[in-house]
């Protein structure tokens, strides 16, 4: 039997490692794209033919990974939940949905030929939440109800929403702490630079001109993020991963792959840890609705201080 679990962890730590180098595999034609933006003899045609070629590359590479996940797949639970449901989904499942999820706003960018911070936020949040529909369709073709069995109750809501809100606001002290802390240790070993680093999206936020840009920012943050990432995370990969680790390693797990997606190294100690307590949340409560609201406030927050830099900006 320790065979067998030793044996799952590497499998599931194996699978996320495959995910963090197709992560890093997609920043590699942004990465190419600054270092010969400086060529002005290439036609842009080249470029985006290059874009589309590479994004086939990964998709067969996600369709592979996934045939040998599927094939070493075992359906019998090592660790079965308790209060989580149990989901039927495969390893090829597993790997379609995250391709998907991080492919698809650039398939749609180039396939609709949308252009601008607009378009481009746009089809970001299309190519999310298509991702969200395709795993929806894949659980009902695996014969489930999609709200069951990613743990979306409504039943029993009211009674939660409480609990849930006042373990919030118990761990934010906490969290304000770690980031704090965090920061130092990164402004003492790496630099300041580092330390006050802050994510593309809120730069963006904060220093557009454009009003229209910045509501689609503060509704893609409040909004579509935690239904999307809480789906995701916790309902798709937490759920599956949960059945065949210990809880405290799959929930670590998935912090560290959520404090991955959430580039800078200013916020990963952060981030990974909020990721670790909405692992937590749906653990104990076996509703992802809790921890969607809960990353949703968090959210909120944190687009209000966006709002109030970027309106001390436009009275500076």
């Amino acid at each position: 039997m320790r065979t067998s679990r030793a044996c799952e962890t590497f499998r599931i730590a194996r699978h996320m490692m495959w995910l963090a180098g197709l992560y890093l595999a997609m920043g590699l034609p942004t990465a190419l794209a600054e270092t010969v933006e400086a060529l002005p003899d290439v036609p842009t045609e080249v470029f985006n033919i290059a874009g589309i070629a590479w994004m086939l590359f990964l998709a067969a590479c996600i369709y592979c990974i996934s045939w040998i996940a599927q094939k070493r797949s075992n359906d019998q639970q090592i660790f079965p939940p308790a209060s989580l449901p149990k989901l039927k989904c495969r390893g090829i499942d597993i790997w379609i949905v995250l391709g998907v999820f991080l492919v698809a706003p650039a398939f749609v960018a180039i396939i609709s030929g949308i252009r601008g911070m607009r378009g481009i936020l746009i089809a970001s949040n299309l190519g999310h939440l298509l991702s969200v529909g395709l795993l929806i369709f894949l659980i009902h073709w695996r014969g489930q109800n999609p709200l069951r069995a990613l743990g979306l109750k409504f039943s029993g809501l009211a009674g939660q929403i409480g609990p849930g809100l006042a373990t919030f606001l118990a761990f934010m002290p906490v969290l304000i702490g770690i980031n704090i802390g965090w920061r130092m240790l990164l402004n003492w070993f790496v630099g300041p630079d580092a330390a006050l680093a802050r994510q593309d999206i809120v730069q963006r936020f904060t220093e557009t001109p454009d009003s229209v840009v910045a509501l689609q920012i503060a509704i893609s943050a409040v909004i579509v993020a935690p239904i999307v990432e809480e789906v995701l995370f916790r309902g798709l990969l937490y759920g599956f991963i949960r059945r065949w680790i210990k809880p405290w390693l799959a929930m670590a797990l998935i912090g560290l792959l959520f404090g991955v997606l959430h580039p800078p190294l200013a916020i990963f100690l952060p981030i990974s840890i909020f990721g670790v307590f909405l692992c937590l949340v749906y653990e104990k409560t076996g509703n992802l609705l809790i921890p969607i609201g809960i990353h949703a406030l968090f959210n909120l927050g944190s687009t209000l201080l966006m709002f109030s830099d970027r309106l001390a900006g436009v009275i500076g």
